[in-house]
């Protein structure tokens, strides 16, 4: 059995509420996820701890390291699409999960970790999305197996 490494996790999704994500890429094992439109507002904050630790980074690109599965179909991420009551799954190799993403112009939501590895990422669609109509406006929830998830601020 194999464990998620937490000890020198710390948890930064909560600053990437509603932002976009920008370009996404893959290689060596590691998804890319780039929020490079970053900005946060003052209001937005309880208390001016975290408004003042992020306020003037403008991008930040999260790195999560895959684990290889021996078994090639646990190996793939897999794209929950939500659209009112209705879902469907699908699942992608890398070069065609990184197209998708990239065209969606997704707003991040929200992230968790169940099982000690494994990364559910939340993103909503926008309007702007270049997606069929049908694709947009829709909640998407990527799940990946990870290693390592690192946070890179700029």
């Amino acid at each position: 059995m194999r464990h998620f490494d937490y000890n020198d996790f710390v948890v930064q999704f909560s600053m990437l509420h509603d932002q976009l994500l920008t370009d996404v890429s893959f290689d060596s094992g590691v998804l890319r996820l780039v929020f490079g439109e970053y900005r946060i507002f003052r209001e937005d904050y309880s208390e001016d701890t975290y408004f003042e630790r992020y306020k003037d980074y403008r991008e930040c690109t999260v790195e999560i390291r895959k684990h290889d599965f021996s078994d090639p179909d646990m190996d793939r991420p897999t794209l929950c699409m939500l659209r009112g009551e209705r879902f469907k799954w699908m699942q992608m190799d890398d070069d065609a999960l990184v197209d998708f993403l990239r065209s969606l112009r997704a707003q991040f939501t929200f992230a968790s970790i169940a099982n000690n590895d494994e990364l559910e990422l939340q993103l909503l669609s926008s309007a702007e999305s270049e997606m069929k109509r049908k694709y947009r406006c829709c909640e998407y929830r990527l799940c990946v197996y990870a290693d390592a998830i690192n946070f890179i601020w700029k």
